[in-house]
């Protein structure tokens, strides 16, 4: 049987003598014992402000009793009886439940009220700021070692290494090593992602993750393109460690830094296990396995990877005398877009090109136009993170000021309006942070977008001359970023004047319709 203490306090000397408050509250807490079948140990009762936790002689009995884990509940006829201040409840409530016991009140229910709504809504905002603080002093840590020369312990091993925490360094382990050299000559020799992953599946060689994740499906870890394309990427198999390469973006997903952010390592502590030669030839054929450099030379296509269905958005590929939209592998869900003429379109784009370099306005107008739009922007994006960085802090401020007053009232409805507004600024709070991210990522892509249109200018300064040839013409597309779209109805060409993936940065530059007239015929 659960040995429990009774509690009963009054505020006032009067009432305590007049008995009538004390010995209600008394002899309901004894029943609600007996009915919950708990052995009464002791029974305390005093005068004195509901407001003070420190100097009531009878609470601190109390508190003797449940931290010497002597009794397992307190009883209290009502929330206000224990405690009017918040804070102090909530220690209350906290020592009880780590010594083993609990607070229970006669009246009501703890989980029904608004002090307890109000207790949860400040834990989980402690543990929020502690969560917060724990993550600042994790990432300055990493960072700092880092710049100090040294591998963070973060993270799983690196495929081909294992850690030696002693020394501070990765050391090859031969047999994943093997397979990375393996895997890097299997690119050079023309081998595709995909086509190298479906080898080694085939072979059965564990990849990295076997035994290091699980899968609720129970499905095994196998090699995947993406896997491949990480490792070709891993600057550390040349000698070249790089740490601080990636950010957290959203929950599950990574961002890498831009170049100016990262920190090179000692080459020692990861030794080599391929040169640096092997690593940019691998690197380079890899690249020209994708559309806009593409390694299929005897079908050659001006387009390739620069056009995509105006349907659907998938890919355009090249075929015998036309474009066709990639989503016809897919019968389910082929968008129905017919083939595109490839030398009608292709003569169409390159002459909005020419007429846009050659004919029109001069092209370097436009590009320092961009860069002052982009420095602009650039100005814009800084003030707006410093403004956000303000407005969290003056929020953070807000609700510790609200927990003080709450702190020194015993104001239900006060108490009641209070959480509304810490919830109102912790979502404020949340938001601020959110235009934070979108502000850095927007950086990021600014970085990219001025360095694109200096490329752009100095081109555009040192080449008059107009391409002769299809691989000529190519190349000044790719240097454009030109996108083009089409569809039975309508031919569309893009192209970005700084950063590939800034929708504002986008410039028409020529629209064509077409009259399609589709023939039918009896079956």
């Amino acid at each position: 049987m659960p040995a429990a203490i009774i509690y009963a306090r009054v505020s006032t000397s009067q009432q305590e003598r007049d008995g009538s408050s004390i010995d209600s509250q008394l002899a309901a807490c004894k029943k609600y014992a007996k009915q919950h079948k708990y052995s009464t140990l002791k029974v305390v009762s005093e005068s004195h402000t509901g407001a003070d936790l420190w100097d009531r002689p009878g609470i601190s009995q109390a508190r003797e009793l449940i931290r010497a884990r002597k009794v397992q509940v307190l009883i209290c006829y009502a929330i206000d009886r224990l405690s009017r201040n918040p804070a102090h409840l909530l220690i209350l409530l906290e020592e009880a439940e780590r010594h083993g016991a609990r607070i229970e009140f006669v009246t009501e229910r703890m989980e029904d009220s608004p002090e307890w709504r109000l207790i949860q809504y400040v834990k989980s905002y402690a543990a929020e700021l502690e969560r917060e603080k724990i993550r600042e002093r994790c990432t300055r840590g990493k960072k700092q070692r880092a710049l100090s020369g040294k591998l963070h312990r973060a993270s799983s091993e690196l495929y081909g290494y294992i850690r030696n925490h002693n020394l501070n360094r990765r050391e090859p382990v031969e047999h994943e090593a093997s397979q990375v050299r393996r895997i890097f000559e299997m690119v050079i020799a023309g081998q595709s992602a995909r086509g190298i992953s479906n080898i080694l599946n085939s072979e059965g060689v564990p990849p990295p993750s076997a035994g290091k994740r699980t899968f609720a499906d129970g499905r095994l870890a196998n090699w995947n393109p993406s896997t491949i394309w990480r490792i070709l990427r891993e600057t550390s198999y040349c000698g070249r460690p790089i740490a601080w390469r990636w950010q957290r973006a959203t929950k599950g997903k990574r961002l890498e830094r831009p170049i100016a952010e990262r920190i090179a390592l000692p080459p020692e502590v990861c030794p080599p296990i391929l040169s640096p030669d092997t690593w940019e030839a691998a690197n380079a054929a890899l690249r020209s396995n994708k559309g806009t450099l593409t390694r299929n030379l005897e079908r050659f296509a001006m387009l390739r990877g620069m056009i995509t269905c105006g349907t659907c958005g998938r890919a355009l590929v090249p075929d015998e005398g036309s474009y066709r939209c990639n989503s016809r592998k897919l019968i389910a869900t082929h968008c129905g877009n017919g083939n595109m003429n490839r030398r009608k379109i292709e003569a169409w784009v390159w002459e909005s090109i020419e007429e846009l370099l050659y004919n029109s306005e001069p092209f370097d107008e436009r590009i320092f136009e961009a860069q002052q739009k982009h420095e602009a922007d650039e100005t814009s994006t800084e003030l707006a993170r410093a403004e956000a960085e303000k407005r969290i802090s003056a929020l953070a401020r807000g609700e510790q000021r609200i927990l003080r007053l709450i702190a020194g009232s015993d104001d239900a409805d006060f108490i009641l309006n209070a959480e509304t507004q810490l919830r109102q600024l912790a979502a404020d709070r949340a938001r601020a942070k959110a235009d934070i991210e979108n502000l850095e990522r927007a950086k990021s892509t600014q970085i990219e977008s001025s360095s694109h249109l200096e490329q752009l200018l100095q081109w555009t300064l040192t080449n008059s001359e107009r391409p002769t040839t299809p691989e000529g013409r190519r190349e000044i597309l790719k240097l454009l970023g030109v996108k083009v779209s089409a569809n039975k109805t309508e031919w569309k060409i893009s192209l970005s004047l700084g950063a590939r993936t800034s929708d504002h940065n986008m410039l028409v530059i020529g629209s064509q319709v077409q009259t399609i007239v589709i023939a039918s015929r009896a079956a």
